[in-house]
């Protein structure tokens, strides 16, 4: 199968004629967009509607993630900023939709594709140096690899546990190595050409190839000069580059300094048969079959029977790499039973998350001591997140409880525990001081059987220190053994 692969249109939308012309001419079977099609240009609803036609998946971009509140206009430059915000105005409630049900990232077979890096794609950090470039190899174990967000085009080689940088130029990937491939800008390129950038890659040949597509500059210069809002590219500065600092849109934690160990958002699976008749995946569908995405000529059609368009939820695709569709596995035969037969009782199940064992993201907060038992204390950045990956042995509802302590001054904290598209919600009272640890069931989550990952961070900006966290418990709900009503729940999923 060969692919294309695009990155930061930014509603330019010349520049994406002429990519999606030169694509479908070098026969591309399918179309994969890593994100940032909105933003800085001015054509966001034309370039918006033609990406939805024509690519077959796409991921989150950080101008995306903008539109729609995910992360704060806030951590955007000023020009950034303002073209942002120019763009929201354009944009209707179903664009605005299609974003909300895009995911940070997408994985078919041994192919990664995400907006900016693996590690911690909802921080959207670049990917500059061979030290950023090792981050994002040791927080996957895909063999490929794809990735924009810094406009420039390069590649990354990992070899013999040694990361270096090479040419973004044609070249055969070698089987037994792994790749980081930075497809570049379609409609922002800021490597000093004024050609789209984009990528395309023969998987059955194993080559990769770098494309530029000159397209109507003066067409651009004119719809710029209309848009007096939005900031000139890098193409139309008449020699006049900004330093890079300038051309970083977003404020992002350096990649390198990241702890590797937990990737954000889980992965949601589609069924074999859901591919094969190209049926679209509601959002807040289950789905654990993985996809297989086999290597003989039939099988590489897969990926292009997805959809007939754009698959617009939150969605990563795994496959083994088994050679061909497995056939569905029949349901179990319900067991025989009698009138005098006996059930035994469920066995009761508790799932243990030590905070001080989570993959911390930020800066502000550690991990602390109290009578021979770790916490994390010093929480009080709204930046300040922490994983979990753990494997749920099946689906159930758990309900959720917090051991925690808080200072008796300080003001209620707002907090947020998240598992996919799942949400709690809650207001986490003083116990009295911060040595003083509790337990407090704060709702319920229904968690899928599998490798499943929780995110906890402050709900907002906090006030003060929102916890010490000792543990999250996740206990299994049962008929027979409803859930402890002692203490309220919290606001509910969402």
């Amino acid at each position: 199968m060969r692919l294309a692969v695009v990155s930061d249109i930014h509603s330019n939308l010349p520049a994406w004629q002429a990519v999606l012309t030169d694509a479908i001419a070098r026969g591309a079977d399918a179309i994969i967009c890593l994100g940032d099609v909105v933003g800085y240009g001015p054509w966001p609803v034309e370039v918006l509607a033609s990406v939805q036609e024509r690519c077959r998946l796409c991921v989150l971009g950080n101008h995306e993630a903008a539109m729609v509140g995910r992360i704060s206009m806030e951590r955007f430059r000023r020009g950034a900023r303002r073209a942002a915000r120019w763009t929201r105005h354009q944009l209707g409630e179903q664009a605005l939709e299609f974003f909300r049900g895009l995911p940070l990232s997408v994985e078919v077979d041994d192919l990664l594709f995400v907006h900016s890096e693996p590690a911690a794609p909802a921080e959207f950090g670049y990917v500059d140096d061979a030290a950023d470039a090792e981050v994002c190899f040791r927080a996957t174990d895909a063999r490929l690899i794809f990735i924009g967000h810094t406009h420039v085009p390069a590649v990354f080689i990992l070899r013999d546990g040694h990361v270096e940088p090479a040419p973004a130029h044609d070249q055969p990937l070698d089987p037994h190595l792994r790749y980081l491939i930075n497809v570049g800008s379609v409609g922002d390129p800021r490597d000093g050409s004024s050609a789209a950038a984009y990528v395309m890659f023969d998987d059955a040949a194993g080559w990769l190839e770098f494309r530029r597509c000159a397209f109507d500059v003066a067409a651009c210069a004119a719809a710029w000069a209309g848009a007096t809002e939005l900031e000139l590219p890098a193409f139309l500065r008449s020699g006049r580059p900004l330093p890079a600092a300038h051309d970083a849109a977003i404020r992002a934690p350096k990649v390198a300094r990241l702890k590797v160990g937990g990737v954000v958002a889980p992965a949601v699976y589609l069924h074999a048969a859901d591919l094969a008749a190209g049926a679209r995946t509601p959002p807040t569908a289950a789905r654990r079959t993985p996809l297989h995405w086999p290597r003989t000529t039939a099988g590489r059609v897969a990926l292009a029977l997805v959809a007939t368009g754009l698959v617009t939820v939150p969605m990563a695709i795994r496959s083994s790499r088994a050679r061909r569709l497995a056939p569905p596995t029949p349901p179990p035969s319900p067991p025989v039973t009698t009138a005098r037969a006996e059930r035994p009782a469920p066995e009761s199940r508790e799932i243990l998350l030590p905070a001080a064992r989570a993959d911390r993201y930020g800066t502000k907060f550690r991990i602390e001591e109290l009578g021979g038992r770790a916490h994390i204390g010093y929480w009080s950045d709204e930046r300040d997140y922490l994983v979990w990956r753990f494997r749920v042995p099946q689906e159930a509802e758990y309900e959720v409880v917090l051991e925690y302590a808080r200072g008796g001054a300080a003001p209620d904290s707002r907090v947020l525990l998240a598992i996919g598209r799942q949400s709690l919600r809650f207001t986490l009272p003083s116990t009295g001081s911060w040595s003083t640890f509790t337990e407090r069931t704060v709702g319920r989550l229904r968690l899928p059987a599998g490798l499943t990952v929780l995110e906890a961070r402050p709900d907002g900006r906090p006030r003060a220190g929102i916890m010490n966290l000792r543990a999250v418990r996740l206990r299994e709900l049962r008929a027979d053994h409803p859930p402890a009503t002692a203490q309220p729940p919290g606001d509910g999923v969402r």
